[in-house]
């Protein structure tokens, strides 16, 4: 569909989400940097064979969760970020890309990082509340398991302790990112897994 100022693209998802990055900074520059002027995505991710009716159904509403929140912003992997955000978790996405492409971290423990995500998003909700219930305290413990999975598996391969201990360091950055960023960490991070299936 295409009517007023909405635009629907098919493509391949990963050249999808760089376009809409690529559109919302022409669209910046267009409006001459306006603050009143909004430019809001939402990209949904579909088997080849989705009818389109659906995909566009689906894109609609990443686009309204978009604008829900505030407009101005992109949904992608089902998180809703500001533009800013968005480059913030590209560069992030580049950084764990480098660290899986030098074997300094494997799949297997980006695919547990999908844990520790949900556990930061839960936490960062659970903040929010004015009442947390036992059961829910579960999600307070991902610092310590990420620490724990962090120097098990961190580096497994490198040889030189100090080369290993200065690898184990840098991957605590995820933490850090992890406490920033909670559950929209996982733009970055499905962006690598996706990229590399």
């Amino acid at each position: 569909f295409a009517g007023g100022d909405d635009l629907f693209l098919i493509g391949p998802w990963n050249r999808i989400i760089e376009l809409s990055g690529y559109l919302q900074i022409r669209f910046e520059e267009y409006v001459c940097k306006n603050p009143e002027a909004h430019f809001s995505a939402g990209v949904s991710l579909q088997k080849a064979n989705t009818p389109v009716a659906k995909m566009a159904g689906d894109t609609e509403s990443a686009l309204e969760a978009s604008k829900q929140s505030g407009r101005n912003q992109i949904t992608v992997f089902g998180e809703t970020v500001k533009w800013r955000e968005f480059e913030d978790l590209k560069g992030i996405a580049k950084s764990l890309e480098a660290w899986r492409s030098e074997n300094l971290v494997n799949n297997a423990e980006l695919f547990r990082l999908n844990r520790f995500i949900a556990m930061a998003g839960l936490e960062k909700a659970l903040l929010a509340e004015k009442e947390i219930h036992l059961d829910d305290m579960e999600a307070l413990k991902w610092r310590a398991l990420f620490r724990y999975s962090a120097e098990r598996n961190i580096g497994k391969n490198v040889k030189d302790e100090n080369k290993k201990a200065t690898i184990r360091k840098d991957f605590n950055q995820v933490a850090a990112w992890l406490e920033d960023y909670g559950g929209k960490l996982r733009i970055a991070l499905w962006n690598v897994i996706y990229n590399n299936r």
